[in-house]
């Protein structure tokens, strides 16, 4: 196959699992709003998520950005 050659199987597969990543992305993002807006701990619900303290974090750093920008939400 030549650099040039366009393999649109593969680049659909890519675009799916990237669409996929993003949609998981986005689910635990409105998963945290809502332990968040029933005043839950960051830890409890790092635990009930299955996921580090740290990572939780920053989800919940980026949701502030997002609602400090709403200008950039999409």
């Amino acid at each position: 196959m030549s650099i040039y050659e366009y393999d649109k199987e593969f680049e659909e597969k890519k675009l799916r699992k990237a669409e996929f990543e993003y949609g998981q992305h986005e689910l635990l993002k409105t998963q945290i709003q809502k332990k968040l807006a029933k005043g839950k701990s960051i830890n409890k619900f790092a635990d009930a998520l299955e996921g580090s303290p740290l990572v939780i974090r920053k989800f919940i750093d980026e949701l502030e950005y997002e609602k400090a920008h709403p200008e950039l939400n999409l």
